[in-house]
């Protein structure tokens, strides 16, 4: 998938994007997986949590970052393996 790979949001979190059966899953480092459901393009629900994670493109339409929409905070996260991306 185009989504997947990790996402530091700081130097402690980051959200790493997987893909198994077709189904995209996120997951922070200690925490559970979770199941995310297309709500656009480029937008996903995190299912079971109001919370949301929006994809980012960069000019040349790979996707370069993500933002994690949770409890009235945007935080934003750069891909960190670009070579990934397509």
């Amino acid at each position: 998938s185009q989504y997947v790979g990790k996402y530091p949001l700081s130097s402690q979190y980051t959200i790493e994007i997987t893909q198994k059966d077709g189904i995209l899953h996120g997951r922070v480092v200690g925490q559970p997986a979770f199941v995310l459901r297309m709500i656009g393009i480029d937008r996903f629900a995190i299912v079971g949590v109001p919370s949301e994670i929006s994809f980012e493109r960069n000019t040349e339409g790979d996707v370069a970052a993500l933002t994690l929409h949770e409890n009235g905070r945007d935080q934003r996260g750069s891909r960190s393996d670009p070579r990934n991306s397509r």
